[in-house]
């Protein structure tokens, strides 16, 4: 049993928005890859209007994955597939590396398919965030002094061991074999 599978990067960019519509055809190809599996949820990264490493424009990247993520919706609905948004893997200089801004994403599709998928690997979301989460039901913050709740039925959360795979933990690190 298959519980997520990691979508694609979005490799479009100012420069070469023509890859959108290739880069949507390979997702439709992933959804369908998910359903023949069985697997329920789709990990997706957030645009990157600029490419990796490139300073953004916040705005930008956040319309360009809302555009995204309603193109794939109809495909996550024929196959009976989750949209699960991920973090980014650095927390500066890109807004979906913010909790905020995927829990803004989310509101805005306002879909019951569309989820979040924080990887704590990324540094954006620690194991005492997940636990405050799922211990109190919600967890509250700041972003730019402007307060945020994000709920349980936000997201998901699930811890899930690899058959084969040596895991050790040790305060909040985790190494995986």
């Amino acid at each position: 049993e298959f519980y997520q599978m990691h979508g694609l990067w979005p490799r479009y960019t100012d420069k070469d928005w023509n890859l959108f519509d290739k880069d949507i055809e390979l997702y439709q190809k992933e959804f369908l890859v998910a359903k023949y599996i069985g697997c329920k949820r789709l990990v997706i990264h957030p645009c990157m209007p600029y490419g990796w490493g490139v300073e953004i424009d916040k705005g930008k990247a956040f319309e360009q994955t809302l555009e995204m993520v309603e193109v794939l919706l109809p495909y996550a609905k024929q196959t009976d597939t989750l949209i699960c948004v991920e973090n980014m893997p650095f927390a500066k200089g890109h807004s979906f590396s913010e909790i905020a801004e995927i829990k803004r994403l989310i509101a805005t599709v306002n879909d019951e398919r569309v989820k979040a998928c924080f990887d704590t690997g990324h540094n954006n979301c620690s194991q005492e965030d997940i636990a405050k989460i799922e211990v109190e039901g919600k967890y509250n913050f700041e972003v730019e002094g402007q307060p945020v709740e994000l709920l349980l039925s936000d997201v998901e959360i699930a811890t899930q061991d690899i058959p084969g795979w040596v895991v050790a933990n040790e305060g909040s690190l985790t190494v995986a074999l």
